[in-house]
């Protein structure tokens, strides 16, 4: 049996929204500034360097996934991509990263934590049953955040 987790497709197609009106208030900005042209200059420059950042964002959230199935585990965000095998996963682990939890698996050998791209309850509630959960403090934590 083999189960794939994906961001949601709002969380996907969010991005591509956010370019989209990103790109017609700087269209807009653009076309109606009438001052020095430096000024037009640094504004194309930061629509161009907001442009790259929206998409590549979008790329991240369209192409991450976490998959699970009879071997292990395998994952992918962006470029970063990794498998582990059940016999190699020690346990679930956390970082507290900025004002989030962020859940992964810690290896047996090395208590190296994969952070994954991404945890929906769904995902935690298999990979819980495979390998244990997280200490009570930080699995009340994830819940909450589903919660909110």
């Amino acid at each position: 049996m083999s189960r794939t987790f994906r961001h949601s497709m709002g969380a996907r197609l969010a991005a591509p929204f956010v370019l989209c009106v990103f790109l017609v208030v700087a269209l807009i900005a653009l076309t109606g500034h009438r001052g020095p042209g430096f000024l037009l200059g640094w504004g194309i420059v930061a629509a161009g360097v907001g442009a790259t950042w929206i998409l590549r964002m979008g790329g991240v959230l369209w192409g991450a996934f976490v998959t699970v199935d009879d071997r292990g585990v395998s994952w992918k965000e962006g470029s970063g991509a990794g498998r582990l095998a059940w016999e190699e996963i020690g346990a679930l682990g956390s970082s507290a990263n900025r004002s989030r939890l962020d859940v992964g698996l810690l290896e047996k050998n090395s208590a190296r934590l994969h952070v994954l791209p991404l945890m929906t309850r769904e995902l935690y509630e298999i990979l819980k049953s495979r390998v244990g959960g997280l200490p009570p403090q930080e699995e009340g934590e994830l819940y909450n955040r589903w919660s909110a």
